[in-house]
Formats: C-alpha cells, sequence, structure tokens
C-alpha cells in the first residue's frame, strides 16, 4: 500500500505525510539552530578581535616615543655644559622622564621654586616651536614683564630657552639654609635635632610640602593652637626687600579647617609687619623693605587653631600646618 494516501474532498487532492517524517524534519531543524548561532558567535568575535587589533595598531603608532634616549642625552650634555641656572620644563608631562635623564633637574628648586625671583639665569626647556612661558610659569613669574630669551637653542625635539632678568641676583639670605637660625616658644628655646627644630610646643622642620596643589619647600611650622614660635636670626645678610610666601600644607587638612595664622616680622627690634594668612591665599606671597647689610631678623608665628574639625568635632590631628619660605632679595619690585 502506498504511504501517500489521495481522498477526493470537493475536487481537491488532499496529501497526507506520515508523521514519523514531520517529527524528523523539526529535529533537523532544531540541530541547526546551535549551528547558527555558533557561527554567529564566531563572526562576532572575529569582528571584536579586528576592532582590538586595529584600536592598538593605532594607539601604538599614536604613543610612540617622540624622544629618544638620544635626544635625552644631548639636552643632559648641553646643561652640563654651561651653567643654565634654575631650570624649568615648560610642559609638566614631561617631568617623571625629565627628572630620570637630566643632572639639572636634581636640584631641590627645580622640583619646588617658591617662585622666579632672585634667579639670576632661568632655563625653560619647551617642546619644538611651544611657548616656554606655560600658565604655569607665567603665574610663578608674577605680574612683571616677562623677560627677553638670551639664547634659543634647538636640540632634536627639545629647544632650550635661556634667560638673564635684569637686575635679577641670587638671594642673600634664605630662611631655609640660615646658618644661624634659632627657634623658640613661649616656654623655652627648641633644641635643633637632625633638621628639626623640637619645642614644647610642636616642632618646626623644612620639608617639600603640597600646597595649593603645587610642591613647596618650606619650613613646617607644626604647632598646638596659639602657641608662639619665634624664628631668629641675629646677623641675616639682608637686601632692599625680603620677599617669602606661606601656605597651609596638605589637602585634607585643609578641606577640615581654614583658621589663620599671624606672622609678625622685625628687624633689630623694630615691626616691618603683621601679616594674616589664610587657606583661601593659597602660596599666599609677602614682600618688605629692609635695610641693606647684617641685621637681627625676627619672624613670630602664631597660629589660631592648629588641629582639624571631622565627625567628631574638632582634634588636634590631623593638623593645620602652615609652611613659610623667606628671602633677602636685592633690586625692585616683585611679581604676585
Amino acid at each position: 500500500m502506498s504511504d501517500e494516501r489521495a481522498t477526493a474532498s470537493g475536487g481537491e487532492v488532499h496529501r497526507h505525510v506520515p508523521s514519523d517524517i514531520s517529527t524528523a524534519n523539526a529535529a533537523s531543524s532544531r540541530a541547526e539552530a546551535p549551528d547558527r548561532l555558533r557561527r554567529l558567535a564566531r563572526g562576532v568575535l572575529a569582528l571584536i578581535l579586528a576592532v582590538a587589533a586595529i584600536e592598538w595598531i593605532a594607539a601604538a603608532r599614536a604613543y610612540r616615543t617622540t624622544l629618544p634616549a638620544a635626544a635625552w642625552r644631548a639636552l643632559d650634555d648641553h646643561l652640563r655644559a654651561g651653567d643654565p641656572g634654575l631650570v624649568l620644563l615648560a610642559d609638566p608631562w614631561l617631568a617623571p622622564r625629565a627628572r630620570r635623564e637630566l643632572a639639572a633637574l636634581a636640584d631641590p628648586g627645580a622640583v619646588a621654586p617658591p617662585d622666579l625671583e632672585g634667579r639670576p639665569r632661568l632655563t625653560i626647556i619647551a617642546r619644538g616651536d611651544d611657548d616656554p612661558w606655560s600658565p604655569t610659569l607665567r603665574r610663578e613669574w608674577g605680574a612683571r614683564p616677562l623677560p627677553p630669551a638670551r639664547a634659543r637653542t634647538a636640540l632634536g625635539p627639545f629647544t632650550v630657552h635661556a634667560f638673564e632678568p635684569a637686575g635679577a641676583a641670587a638671594p642673600s639670605f634664605d630662611l631655609l639654609d640660615a646658618p644661624g637660625l634659632e627657634v623658640s616658644d613661649r616656654r623655652a628655646r627648641c633644641p635643633r635635632r637632625g633638621g628639626a627644630f623640637t619645642c614644647k610646643s610642636g616642632e618646626l622642620r623644612p620639608r617639600f610640602a603640597e600646597i595649593a596643589y603645587a610642591p613647596r619647600r618650606c619650613l613646617l611650622l607644626d604647632l598646638e593652637d596659639g602657641a608662639e614660635a619665634t624664628l631668629r636670626i641675629a646677623d641675616a645678610e639682608l637686601g632692599a626687600r625680603l620677599r617669602g610666601h606661606l601656605g597651609f600644607a596638605d589637602f585634607n587638612a585643609r578641606l577640615r579647617s581654614d583658621a589663620p595664622l599671624l606672622l609678625r616680622i622685625a628687624v633689630d627690634g623694630e615691626p616691618l609687619a603683621d601679616l594674616v594668612f589664610s587657606d583661601r591665599q593659597g602660596w599666599a606671597a609677602f614682600e618688605v623693605p629692609t635695610p641693606p647689610g647684617r641685621h637681627e631678623l625676627v619672624f613670630t608665628a602664631i597660629p589660631t587653631l592648629a588641629g582639624t574639625f571631622g565627625d567628631q568635632g574638632y582634634r588636634p590631628r590631623p593638623a593645620h600646618s602652615a609652611c613659610l619660605e623667606a628671602r633677602a632679595l636685592a633690586g625692585g619690585g616683585a611679581g604676585g
């Protein structure tokens, strides 16, 4: 008997397919579905890998080194051959490698200068035709007119700009390097141990500090509330003006306190200035005229609240500590 049967119904012929054939076709369709999914997955994976390879090649090309080791050696040799003075980078992104490659940048002043006053020679390293006076260096220079370049030397990818600001002379006195510095508080004289002065009411020590998001080398005044620290130099070699800065160290401490500090300056017992500093001033500059020659110079620092505020109220630690630097300079006015 035939597997196909035909029946007449209204002139139409209907064919009946056995159920085992329908079941086989359905099973075949189900078997092909995973294969289609696997092929699709392989195609998507291949596409992702192709895009990743293109990205890798493009990134390798875009970020390939354009500052070969030979260029750094030539730059280092150039700086060693002369007296570049303070060496600065126009592009701060160069700093991590530049500090490894250039001996001139081992000078602490090149890492954290107080400003660009009192520098008879400046050397600024820029990339190619870039402006050596970046916004950061313009702020450090202050409001004075920019000095003309004495020399401009192209060294491969670098351009070395040399400046000799008119009338600039090295400081005759620097608080951070004063050998005759004596420190005392209201209770007693503070002995010096390993560069730090230990007082009954705290400690004073030179250090590198973050102030207003920039590194600075200064004398940290880590004192109790209302303490009074007196810094005395019996025979400081002064110039026409005393220029310095004061700021508060540590970002987290600044968030938790904005208490001010009072700084008094006197020469030969005569008051020169009473200054008040707070966080809002950042790395705040001050400048006072002084009589040239050797004189007694005294700074008196009085913090109001030296601690910080938090969830549990006021605490003496972490400290909200000020940091001070001062230099004796000759000649005319300063920048900001």
